[in-house]
């Protein structure tokens, strides 16, 4: 059966009313889940509990959260005939097409904005320090991964800075990214190698 009407209350009254009922069927004696199918595009997610193969299952979150002024139409789809076009295990689906973006009333979600202070932890990495001959004669090996992270690095007047920093224990190649932002805004971004050696190569 395929019912079509203009929207005249919240889908998710209209999906609890369906669940409350029964729906057999000879390939499956479990109830069937509802599904919604937005502008084409059907609700659902994956769910495994780890010992078995993923099923699929209804996603609401995105239906749920559209209002109703926001619809145009939708077509309540029942029956086993719904698994041709949907696939096997679904025969209900709530069919939705929503209005244009023009025709949508304004959203209560930006009648109120709240502005949130955020903020961000600054990433640190352990920066070992080798003065001592002691230090230098550690028989526990510096295996780091990041060699130097400087995050509030500033350039001189003449546009250089000086750094100095200890490498690790791998003979290796290191690679050197600097990136950050002038001062009227612009991005910089570059990228350099060296190799870390038995040797030192001045």
């Amino acid at each position: 059966m395929i019912y079509k009407n203009e929207i005249t209350a919240y889908l998710k009254y209209l999906t609890d009313s369906l669940n409350r009922e029964p729906v057999k069927s000879r390939f499956n004696l479990d109830n069937f889940p509802i599904y919604y199918c937005i502008d084409g595009m059907l609700q659902f997610t994956y769910y495994s509990d780890g010992m078995s193969l993923p099923v699929r299952i209804p996603d609401y979150s995105y239906a749920y959260n559209i209002l109703p002024g926001e619809i145009s139409e939708y077509t309540v789809l029942v029956g086993p005939d719904v698994q041709v076009l949907y696939g096997w295990g679904i025969e209900y689906v709530i069919d939705i097409k929503t209005k244009p973006l023009s025709q949508r009333p304004q959203s209560w979600k930006w009648k109120n904005p709240v502005n949130i202070n955020k903020f961000a932890i600054a990433k640190e990495f352990y920066n070992p320090v080798y003065n001592t001959e002691e230090k230098r004669s550690s028989f526990i090996p510096d295996l780091r991964k990041t060699i130097l992270w400087e995050p509030e690095l500033q350039l001189e007047e003449d546009g250089t800075a000086k750094i100095k920093f200890y490498n690790g224990d791998r003979y290796t190649r290191i690679k050197c990214v600097l990136e950050g932002i002038t001062e009227d805004g612009v991005p910089v971004h570059a990228e350099y190698y060296y190799d870390v050696t038995l040797t030192r190569e001045d």
